[in-house]
C-alpha cells in the first residue's frame, strides 16, 4: 500500500507458494496503473530463447505492448533471457529520461540471484515474503483473499470466514505452499 503508488519497479523475493503473484496483483491494483491490464509471464513456462519474442514481439506484438499502461509481472525472473534483460533495462532508462507515463514492471524470484543489471533497478522496490507458515499474523487476510479469488473463479459469492473456521484452518499443519490451502479452500467452498 505504501510502495505501490510511488514506485514503478518492484522485486518480490519468496519461495514457491509464498504468494508472490498474489502480492504482484495487489501492487498492481494499488498502483497508478491499477485500472489498466495486468499481464503475468512465468520465465520457466517457455524456453529461454522465446522469452524476448513473447515479451516484446515483432512490431509491438508482445505482452509489453498489450499492457496499455498496465503492469507486467515476470515470475521466476532469475531465468529471464539476456536479451530480455537488456530490453527491460533500456525501457527503464528511457522511462527515467523521458518521464513517460509508466508501466509497472514487477519481477519475482525464489532467491536473490537475479542478473545484476536488474538488481540495480529493482532494489528500491524489493519485498521479501516469508513462507506461508511464517506469516501467521497475515493468515486471516490471506484466507479472505484466497477465498474471494476462488469464489470469483468458480462464479459464486464469497463466503465470510467465521472465527471458528479460521481457528480450524490455523490449527492444521500446512506445507509452506499456498496451493495446498488453496485446494482445501476450493473443496470447502464447492461443498458448501
Amino acid at each position: 500500500c505504501v510502495l505501490a503508488p510511488r514506485l514503478e519497479n518492484f522485486w518480490i523475493v519468496g519461495t514457491a507458494g509464498s504468494g508472490r503473484e498474489m502480492s504482484a496483483r495487489h501492487i498492481h491494483a494499488r498502483s497508478k496503473c491499477g485500472s489498466k491490464r495486468f499481464e503475468s509471464f512465468d520465465c520457466n513456462s517457455i524456453p529461454t530463447k522465446l522469452h524476448f519474442s513473447e515479451l516484446f514481439g515483432d512490431e509491438n506484438s508482445g505482452l509489453w505492448y498489450r499492457l496499455n499502461g498496465g503492469s507486467l509481472y515476470l515470475k521466476n525472473s532469475e531465468n529471464l533471457s539476456a536479451d530480455s534483460i537488456s530490453k527491460i533495462e533500456m525501457i527503464i532508462a528511457q522511462k527515467s529520461r523521458l518521464k513517460t507515463e509508466g508501466k509497472n514492471i514487477i519481477i519475482s524470484s525464489e532467491a536473490e540471484n537475479i542478473h545484476p543489471q536488474l538488481s540495480d533497478h529493482f532494489n528500491t522496490g524489493k519485498i521479501a515474503l516469508p513462507n506461508f507458515n511464517q506469516r501467521r499474523d497475515d493468515w486471516l487476510w490471506l484466507l479472505k483473499e484466497i477465498l474471494s479469488e476462488i469464489a470469483a473463479r468458480i462464479g459464486i459469492p464469497a463466503l465470510e470466514i467465521t472465527p471458528v473456521y479460521s481457528q480450524h484452518i490455523m490449527q492444521k499443519q500446512w506445507s509452506n505452499d499456498f496451493s495446498e490451502i488453496r485446494e482445501y479452500l476450493t473443496k470447502s467452498l464447492v461443498s458448501s
